[in-house]
């Protein structure tokens, strides 16, 4: 008899175990990815909206924080009313001063959603490359269709948007004198070692019970 209830509270500490390290892993993963805005004017007065096509590719210039990043959200301030089309949104290396390579393809949205007006449309994100610390980037948006503009401000005082670029087909303009494009993006810390590691050294040990337990 005290053979099976040591037997059982060893099984109920396990699961106790387990069910912890998991917890953890799960909560240090969550809060490593907060997002932080580090570009954000999107709150700003608009002054007014360039068509994304023939007008474009539009782009938006950001640095990036202090250490090595990933994206986690992007809007924009978009102005329909809508149409045929899709515009894809691009994050573009630096060079000097002016939109470099693609380093990868964020989204797409289709321009049949976008409504009259100027509106802030969230990106679905496909990817979220990480930034090297305390570099340039830019934000591209491309469209195969005719109906679509970014909206602009010539107000800078939101974070991250002074001393920015923004650019289109004519050339690069230097944010504190014409407005850029209105857009929040932002980022979240990678997760650390530490975190992950005993995450999956808890989905470890949950894995081998199970396997006990199908093995029994």
């Amino acid at each position: 008899m005290l053979l099976l209830q040591l037997m059982k509270s060893t099984r109920m500490n396990t699961n106790v175990l387990i069910k912890t390290l998991v917890l953890a892993g799960l909560v240090a993963s969550a809060s490593s990815t907060k997002a932080t805005p580090i570009y954000d004017n999107l709150g700003a007065a608009s002054g007014g909206a360039d068509p994304v096509a023939p007008y474009g590719p539009l782009y938006d210039s950001f640095t990036s924080s202090g250490s090595i990043q990933a994206i986690t959200g992007l809007q924009l301030a978009l102005y329909g009313p809508g149409g045929a089309g899709t515009i894809t949104v691009g994050l573009f290396s630096d060079s000097s001063t002016a939109p470099g390579a693609l380093i990868a393809t964020l989204g797409t949205i289709d321009d049949a959603t976008i409504s009259a007006g100027i509106n802030d449309y969230t990106l679905s994100l496909v990817s979220d490359p990480l930034l090297a610390a305390s570099t340039r980037y830019w934000i591209g948006l491309s469209d195969t269709g005719q109906s679509t503009s970014w909206a602009w401000s010539l107000d800078v005082s939101g974070t991250g948007v002074s001393g920015e670029y923004f650019a289109n087909q004519n050339r690069v303009w230097p944010n504190n004198t014409y407005g850029p494009y209105q857009m929040t993006l932002s980022i979240g810390s990678v997760p650390e070692a530490g975190s992950t590691t005993a995450y999956l050294f808890g989905l470890g040990v949950a894995g081998l019970v199970v396997l006990r337990r199908k093995l029994a």
